[in-house]
């Protein structure tokens, strides 16, 4: 269901039946060749990441940031199902951990290369906010 969730709230459009059959196979052929029930879920943590990083994360190093933020949950759900010998504490710790994915920050090349005094953001409010100024300023003249 969480990898539904991921692919539906992503713009990219290409790739996804691709994605969604990938994730079953291996999934079917990790519940049939992995005995431990640790190697599954980390099997499952790899896919996950590697979906957000191929739809949501725009860089190497926002996936690198995203492989840690999975470690971390992983970490914390074990910790959780460990120390308090609940399952549901131990999933409801890792997802409490995985919902902090919205805030890794878009960091990309185009952002970065930018300049803060820069006449042109890439902003697609400033944009459209100096398109409309232009097209008044040729309204004005014209008149």
């Amino acid at each position: 269901g969480y990898v539904l969730y991921l692919l539906r709230r992503s713009r990219e459009r290409t790739g996804r039946v691709v994605s969604l059959a990938l994730w079953l196979s291996v999934a079917g052929l990790g519940w049939i060749l992995v005995e431990d029930p640790l190697s599954y879920l980390m099997m499952h943590l790899a896919l996950v990441w590697l979906v957000r990083v191929l739809y949501h994360q725009p860089g190497p190093l926002a996936a690198l940031l995203d492989l840690a933020l999975n470690l971390a949950a992983l970490t914390a759900g074990l910790w959780a199902f460990m120390h308090a010998d609940s399952v549901f504490l131990g999933v409801w710790s890792f997802f409490l951990v995985q919902a902090l994915f919205p805030s890794i920050p878009a960091i990309s090349k185009h952002r970065a290369s930018r300049n803060a005094d820069d006449p042109h953001p890439a902003d697609p409010f400033q944009r459209a906010y100096r398109s409309a100024e232009a097209a008044l300023r040729k309204l004005s003249i014209h008149q």
